[in-house]
């Protein structure tokens, strides 16, 4: 047991009915059979031994001893047990504790605690335990314990297990890890486990508290007040709050699992059922939980409260929902209340939530604020006109958002006027005028609005900034404010644009780490297209410019899935600027130009529309689009866009040789990071070869970064330029000259055996793998991983001189060079064979595995895996390393010098590990897994009577003794030949064979 090893007095497991506790003390019981710390004693409690003196008598039995019918067994006489005539560890195991609860038994127990030996160890399991004085024990860090939380099933655990059963994973959905459940539905089905609930846990409790109970758990429980409106009184939730998969808190609140709701709905009157639900309905509209509110009185029929809380939830100011729950709202609603305002409403909603731009969504809306104001309810009817102003933005309709501003205005202030401030933004965004833009948006910052539009100011303040291509600090702390409250209110309209705005910012800016760092899921189905298309078609543009093109590709596929037309400019501008971004960084000019010419073509460029995307990611479109050119030429703007905008303007005349870029032109060198955002790589990688033939050294420090980002890529990249007679193939042979990437196929080199390489998963066969010494180099490397150059030529080449050294060994490395890396581009220096400051090293990352290294990783996880008293994994860590054990070690160069004192290390260090492995491996009961690793130490070790024994305890274990003998007779042959008196163990097993015979 874990107590036993890590000298801890003291575990305690509670949980509730079949959560696991005894499955998790048998395993732990196990672990303790496999390596032994101690003996482990199991007592099951049942209802007698709530008297302490059957209790005591029964422990007492259960060590072993035997007791005086005539006498009361004390505390004193179970330690005395425990410490015995040598006090080895004892491990007391009590399960099922739960009917010690509350008894005298519980007195003896705690005492016994107290009391217990140096060498004693407590478990102590039930569904609830006796009190316990843990304090001390805690405080020394002699107690542990473990709770129903730290049972259940995790995920990949009700995965494993369904996998193991062979029933879908699908099956335990609804049994919240509860292992006993699982069982059940593994073996029954439902049915199985309701019965289980009902006739295990429910039935012992009293008819009022099971109804109490029971309706608590149809509405998903709560805090006091929700309890007691579910209930209709105040029940006892202390004693309820004791049941399996029930939370409860100090202040009268519970939370049973909605497990327990499936049972309460199959057996709760329906009258009651729905009664419960309009208690705790209207107690839960009164705090603002409108969508749960909702819910309970829709299933209670009370359509009137219903629809008036379902608008009320649609409206929400703090907790918007997401459009799937609003579908599930709107399918949970009576046909035929179709044509009430509150549902029209909803259509409205949904249909904005997948195209703001829709028609659909745009009568909706009318007909919803038409029919509230007809029924005179003016503030639903001003809600609505609210959210009917975030189409009117997006589809431009400066008309339309004028009206519903004086509308709105007109509600809130009670008299005509200008209209609000906030939509004074909407109106300048719709104008183009950033001006007027920034300056509303400053003034609105500075202002306490409602939540649902909390974010906007700063958003409208970042708009402006990118618009006009000057984003600076202040930028990044308006997109950061926005995205703070946009998080809070996510999906409400342009929550989805105050998100993204942190990523584009910093992506204008040049932070490129923050830029990747992004997470684009974050902006998921949720938001409508016109917030999700700005975000797919960063994700694209950003993927594509690192050379990710596939990543590019994928993100631009689903904008394609999701866009339900290309009429919306602003969706079509962003897609048009991504598609030929990636088409560029895949060669493809021409498609790159046709992308921008189809996609913008007859749409107005206009910046809260198919412009958006040109001036936020310029460069790809200024190369190669009149339009998109007369544009940025246009709005040059700030900075941040104008560095770019002229690197841009200065590289056809560069590319001609007809002049040579200013130093302004080539600002953006100063930060590869900012480079690498304003340009895609192929862009990237000639702008840098081009500054390094200027002898600039930041063209080489650039492509040095660009490599560790997109390795792939520019290699790819170098290849292709150096292979052909155009104008970059000199530059770019001389700026990639030293430079190492790693190459495209992965290497794995296995040394125990013959050598073996093979790159890519394929068996290199080539000539040169055959040379003696290229083979005796690449071991050398292996079991030095790094070694001086002068040491590797003494040791391969002793006779030579160091001429001679030199040239042999320059000639054999380029033989392993060529094995290891065929396709290396000439330009760039070895990946695999690292030379520095005249030493070299065998290194290559994730892309080099040696079956040596990885044997000496497993054998250094195994002896963690022990000294942390687990030995189970130890042993997997073994089995793993032994596996790996093929042959001998360096076996190419048996007999060399240099080698043997290596070989004979690791050779060592397998077999100890093979004897371990055994040793663990007949205390699992494993004894015919065991006769293959003897007989493969003694393959490396003929004279290791260790692994003889170890083999005739094997034959054993297996019931055959004679093949036990024979064994041990071999071993006793093997010592007369060596002229050695055999071990003292040896000795005593042939003996213990004797007696038995």
């Amino acid at each position: 047991m874990l107590a036993q090893r890590f000298d801890v007095r003291l575990v305690t497991v509670a949980a509730g009915a079949g959560i696991g506790k005894t499955t998790l003390l048998s395993q732990a019981i196990e672990e303790n059979r496999l390596d032994p710390g101690g003996r482990d004693v199991w007592l099951s409690v049942d209802r007698a031994d709530s008297s302490a003196s059957v209790l005591a008598d029964s422990i007492l039995r259960a060590l072993g001893r035997v007791t005086d019918p005539h006498r009361i067994v004390t505390v004193d006489d179970i330690c005395e047990a425990i410490w015995g005539e040598t006090p080895d560890n004892i491990c007391l195991v009590l399960d099922d504790a739960h009917h010690l609860v509350g008894t005298p038994s519980a007195e003896l127990l705690a005492t016994l605690v107290s009391r217990l030996p140096t060498n004693g160890h407590l478990v102590i399991s039930g569904r609830e335990l006796p009190a316990l004085p843990r304090a001390r024990l805690r405080s020394q860090q002699q107690a542990i314990g473990i709770s129903e939380t730290d049972l259940r099933f995790t995920v990949d655990e009700s995965c494993e297990f369904a996998e193991r059963r062979g029933v879908p994973a699908t099956v335990f959905d609804d049994t919240a890890g509860w292992p006993a459940l699982a069982e059940l539905r593994a073996a029954f089905g439902a049915p199985a486990h309701r019965e289980f609930l009902w006739e295990e846990v429910l039935a012992p409790l009293t008819l009022d508290d099971r109804q109490a109970f029971l309706l608590i758990a149809a509405v998903g429980g709560g805090d006091a007040e929700i309890v007691a409106a579910a209930a209709g009184r105040q029940p006892d939730a202390g004693s309820l709050s004791m049941l399996p998969l029930t939370v409860s808190d100090t202040h009268g609140g519970l939370r049973p699992h909605a497990l327990w709701a499936e049972m309460a709905r199959n057996v709760l009157d329906q009258q009651d059922l729905e009664a419960c639900r309009r208690r705790v309905g209207a107690v839960l509209r009164s705090r603002g939980e409108y969508g749960f509110a909702f819910e309970l009185l829709a299933d209670a029929h009370d359509w009137d409260s219903a629809l008036a809380t379902l608008f009320e939830a649609c409206n929400d100011q703090r907790r918007p929902p997401w459009p799937d729950v609003v579908a599930r709202w709107k399918a949970r609603v009576d046909p035929t209340l179709s044509e009430r305002p509150e549902v029209t409403y909803l259509d409205a909603y949904l249909a904005r939530c997948e195209d703001p731009w829709s028609d659909v969504a745009w009568s909706a809306f009318g007909c919803s604020i038409d029919a509230f104001r007809a029924r005179g309810e003016s503030s639903r009817a001003m809600t609505a006109e609210v959210r009917m102003l975030w189409s009117a933005w997006l589809r431009r309709d400066r008309a339309a958002v004028v009206s519903l501003d004086q509308r709105i205005y007109q509600e809130i202030v009670g008299k005509p006027g200008d209209g609000l401030l906030t939509n004074a933004a909407v109106l300048a965004d719709i104008d183009g005028d950033t001006t007027a833009l920034r300056a509303v948006a400053t003034r609105l910052r500075k202002k306490h609005l409602e939540p649902r539009v909390s974010h906007f100011p700063g958003l409208h303040y970042v708009h402006a900034d990118l618009v006009d291509g000057c984003a600076n600090v202040s930028t990044l702390e308006a997109a950061i404010e926005s995205a703070s409250a946009g998080e809070t209110i996510a999906p409400a309209a342009g929550s989805g644009w105050s998100i993204l705005a942190p990523g584009v910012v910093a992506w204008a800016l040049g932070d490129l780490d923050k830029a990747l760092a992004f997470d684009i899921g974050r902006i998921g189905p949720q938001f409508s297209i016109a917030e999700r298309a700005p975000a797919l078609s960063f994700a694209a543009i950003r993927a594509a410019h690192i050379g990710r093109t596939e990543e590019s590709a994928s993100f631009l596929a689903e904008l394609r899935v999701i866009s339900p037309s290309r009429s919306a400019d602003l969706v079509a501008g962003m897609y048009a600027v991504a598609a030929s971004t990636l088409a560029y960084v895949r060669g493809d000019i021409d498609s790159a130009k046709e992308s921008l010419r189809d996609g913008l073509e007859g749409r107005d460029l206009h910046p809260s529309g198919a412009g958006r995307a040109v001036l936020w990611f310029p460069a790809v479109p200024y190369l190669l689009d009149a339009r998109c050119r007369e544009l940025l030429d246009a709005r040059t703007g700030g900075e941040t866009r104008g560095r770019v905008l002229r690197l841009c303007r200065a590289l056809p005349t560069w590319r001609t040789g007809e002049a040579t870029p200013s130093a302004a032109d080539l600002a953006l060198l100063d930060d590869p990071a900012s480079l690498l955002t304003a340009l895609p790589i192929p862009l990237f990688v000639e702008v840098a070869a081009r500054v390094n033939e200027l002898r600039d050294p930041r063209g080489r420090a650039a492509l040095e970064f660009a490599a560790e980002r997109a390795p792939g890529i520019v290699r790819d990249l170098l290849a292709w330029h150096a292979s052909t007679s155009g104008p970059l193939s000199k530059a770019v042979g001389a700026v990639g000259s030293g430079m190492s990437l790693p190459p495209p196929l992965d290497v794995r080199i296995e040394v125990f055996g013959p050598t073996r390489l093979s790159r890519g998963g394929v068996l290199v066969t080539h000539p040169d793998l055959a040379r003696e010494r290229v083979r005796q180099l690449l071991l050398a490397l292996v079991a030095h991983r790094e070694i001086r150059r002068t040491r590797i030529g003494t040791l391969l080449w002793p006779e030579r001189d160091d001429a001679a050294v030199s040239a042999n060994l320059r000639m054999t490395l380029s033989y392993l060079q060529g094995l290891l890396e065929p396709d290396r581009v000439k330009v760039v220096a070895a990946w695999y064979l690292r030379h520095d400051a005249g030493v070299l090293r065998l290194d290559g990352g994730q892309h080099l595995s040696v079956d040596a290294w990885d044997a000496e990783s497993l054998l250094d996880q195994a002896e963690t895996a022990r000294a942390d008293a687990t030995p189970s994994l130890e042993l997997t860590h073994l089995l793993a390393a032994l596996r790996l054990w093929t042959g001998e070690y360096l076996e190419d160069v048996a007999g060399a010098d240099w080698a043997e004192p290596l070989r004979q290390s690791i050779e060592r260090r397998l077999v100890r590990a093979a004897l371990r492995c055994g040793e663990l491996l007949l205390g699992g009961g494993r004894p015919d897994d065991v006769i293959g690793i003897a007989d493969r130490v003694l393959r490396a070790e003929p004279w290791s009577e260790a692994a003889y024994r170890m083999r005739a305890r094997a034959h054993l274990a297996g019931g055959d003794r004679a093949s036990a003998l024979r064994t041990l007779t071999l071993c006793r042959r093997m010592c007369i030949e060596l002229g050695v008196e055999p071990e003292r163990e040896t000795v005593a097993l042939e003996r213990s064979l004797a007696v038995d015979s």
